[in-house]
């Protein structure tokens, strides 16, 4: 086997696995803490014991479903405020139409 067809073979295949291995590595918590001195820290990592952490952000996982549900939800109140819209036109214009 030449090196080429090793290289086009299996240099595909070796991305993907370090891609898949390093990208939990990429979502995490985000700290905020202040360390001994009163300097405030922003990290994605477990801060030292005996610091204050001030604010603790833990990562969630995305929610495609939750997501569509909360654009349906957005999309239905736009609506009814533009029937609401409507509704006052028609009112100030005195020819509400039922």
């Amino acid at each position: 086997m030449d090196t080429h067809h090793w290289l086009k073979r299996y240099v595909p295949l070796i991305v993907f696995a370090v891609g898949w291995l390093t990208a939990p590595s990429a979502y995490a918590d985000i700290y905020r803490w202040n360390d001994a001195s009163g300097v405030v820290h922003f990290t994605n990592e477990r801060p030292p014991a005996g610091v204050k952490i001030l604010e603790h952000t833990r990562e969630a996982p995305y929610d495609a479903e939750a997501d569509r549900r909360r654009l349906a939800e957005e999309q239905e109140l736009r609506l009814q405020h533009r029937w609401l819209d409507v509704q006052e036109l028609w009112a100030k214009a005195g020819c509400m139409p039922y």
